[in-house]
């Protein structure tokens, strides 16, 4: 279910037990390696080794991409990249946006609610950040994850998304006087 929390921020409810354990699953046996401050992901890999989207994208992400567009009026979402992140103690990701997209999307999967993903200006209530929710945000809002405290590590996949309008449009003339 997806649900409005702030403004422009929401959740979506719906990632079962067994589809986050399978998740992790998959991706603990996907390739790693570092990123800046971030000591395994996925995001400079190449596309066929990310297995684990492959599972995502068809037995869980359907619903939240259906919600989505019905939210938005909109009759297709497009996923245009994706990457795990796992942090270790002392791991953080400097504030930053997502660019050429509309929407950034993180997967909570384990041990996110330390030291969760953050907001500029808002801070997601806690009850929201539990494994198999989505958090999707505007891809310019300013965000970090701040640096991890805890020996257990987090574990999140984050994407990018587009809402596409696949409707034929009239341009419109616009006038300006002087």
């Amino acid at each position: 279910m997806l649900k409005l929390i702030k403004d422009d921020i929401f959740i979506w409810k719906g990632l079962s037990k067994n589809q986050i354990e399978k998740t992790i699953y998959l991706i603990e046996r996907s390739p790693s390696n570092s990123f800046d401050n971030i000591s395994g992901t996925d995001w400079n890999l190449e596309i066929d080794k990310k297995v684990y989207w492959q599972f995502l994208s068809k037995e869980c992400l359907p619903k939240f991409k259906e919600e989505f567009c019905k939210r938005f009026n909109c009759p297709k979402m497009v996923v245009d990249n994706f990457w795990y992140q796992e942090y270790k103690k002392g791991d953080f990701h400097q504030k930053h946006i997502h660019s050429h997209c509309h929407f950034a999307n993180v997967l909570f999967l384990k041990n996110c609610e330390i030291n969760p993903t953050s907001i500029l200006n808002y801070d997601i209530p806690k009850k929201y950040i539990v494994p198999g929710n989505i958090l999707s945000f505007p891809a310019y809002r300013i965000h970090e994850s701040k640096k991890h405290t805890s020996k257990k590590n987090k574990l999140i996949v984050s994407f990018n998304t587009n809402l596409i309008n696949t409707l034929p449009s009239k341009p419109r003339e616009i006038k300006y006087e002087t």
